[in-house]
């Protein structure tokens, strides 16, 4: 009876370090996709910049309608949203891997409250 109970405790421990390396291995491979689409984001905005940069050049030449400016600034606008959710992307996903290796996540008020102050 000892001996079944020792294994059963044995490969439920097993159980428990196999599903926490398995969670840690699944947030980190997370983070790494997350950090990999926010690089392409930032390349894709730094382009989108460059070319509301150009329109404006190319308004004040005469050569285009304003009308190409305001669609460059969208897709711009649109750029710097998609930039800001992938950052809040690879937040969150820092912060699973951070639980995943066994820390806790807690966030006081004041902390929260300072960060969103900055953010608007």
């Amino acid at each position: 009876m000892n001996e079944a109970r020792f294994r059963s405790a044995a490969l439920n421990y097993q159980h428990s370090v196999d599903s926490a390396f398995a969670e840690v291995d699944s947030s980190l491979f997370a983070y790494g996709r997350s950090q990999e689409n926010q690089k392409r984001i930032d390349e894709a905005t730094l382009a989108v910049d460059n070319a509301v940069n150009k329109a404006k050049s190319l308004y004040k030449a005469g050569l285009v309608d304003y009308l190409s400016v305001l669609d460059a600034q969208r897709q711009q606008k649109a750029m710097q949203d998609r930039q800001v959710a992938a950052k809040l992307q690879t937040a969150n996903t820092t912060i699973a891997v951070y639980k995943a290796l066994g820390g806790d996540w807690k966030v006081a008020n004041e902390t929260l409250s300072v960060e969103l102050a900055h953010v608007n």
